[in-house]
């Protein structure tokens, strides 16, 4: 099937798995041969999608997705199998809303609401850095409520598009660019957009950013130096 895709459409820049099942059936109750259609579905199944899918998605520069169920953050009567082998990671008084992985995939980048010193969350000035391996998060200030995020294909740099003057009247909101060292996420620099950000995209090599700002520009910026 995913060589019928690039074949008839010329390539491939998403993959999104939403095929899962869990018979209904208590944990003590479920046979081999259940647990055997779990996860020859849930993991299997996505595994071997992923391997087709990866060598286009790396040319595309392109991402996966894997839908989970509900059942894993709030486990439900008779829905035990599947809720086994799924997993979270607590943020706490953050609450993610875009998010993007490190091409290694060892690192989550996340903006958010951010309830840890306010009510509304909706000053937040943070974005949260989250270490999959041991499930650690982190936050860093980039003085602007972040929007989006962008992680540069060799891994080095964060762009974190912020609004500056954020406020009931988007025509007065300042958009910037604020690049982050991945090494220890200090701040390297700072891009004034004029207006905020819309949308971003990385060349094919990394070496240009371009990020749309909801008018007729294009901004370009070269992410080498």
């Amino acid at each position: 099937a995913i060589a019928a895709v690039v074949r008839d459409l010329g390539g491939l820049d998403l993959l999104l798995f939403a095929t899962g099942m869990s018979p209904l059936a208590m944990l003590e109750e479920a046979s081999a041969e259940e647990w055997r259609h779990v996860m020859d579905t849930n993991v299997i199944g996505a595994s071997l999608v992923t391997a087709a899918a990866l060598p286009h998605l790396r040319e595309s520069q392109g991402r996966a997705y894997y839908l989970s169920s509900y059942s894993v953050r709030q486990p439900l009567p008779g829905l035990d199998l599947p809720v086994v082998h799924g997993e979270t990671i607590e943020t706490g008084r953050f609450v993610p809303g875009t998010v993007t992985a490190s091409p290694d995939g060892r690192h989550l980048y996340a903006t958010g609401l951010d309830y840890r010193t306010d009510t509304s969350g909706l000053s937040s000035s943070s974005i949260a850095v989250i270490d999959t391996d041991h499930g650690s998060v982190d936050f860093v200030d980039v003085d602007g409520l972040p929007s989006a995020i962008s992680v540069i294909p060799d891994g080095q740099k964060v762009y974190v598009y912020v609004i500056k003057n954020y406020g009931p009247d988007p025509s007065l909101w300042q958009g910037e660019v604020v690049v982050l060292d991945t090494t220890d996420n200090h701040e390297i620099t700072r891009l004034n957009l004029g207006r905020a950000a819309s949308g971003s995209t990385f060349s094919k090599d990394g070496k240009k950013l371009y990020v749309t700002d909801a008018t007729d520009k294009i901004h370009v910026i070269d992410t080498t130096t």
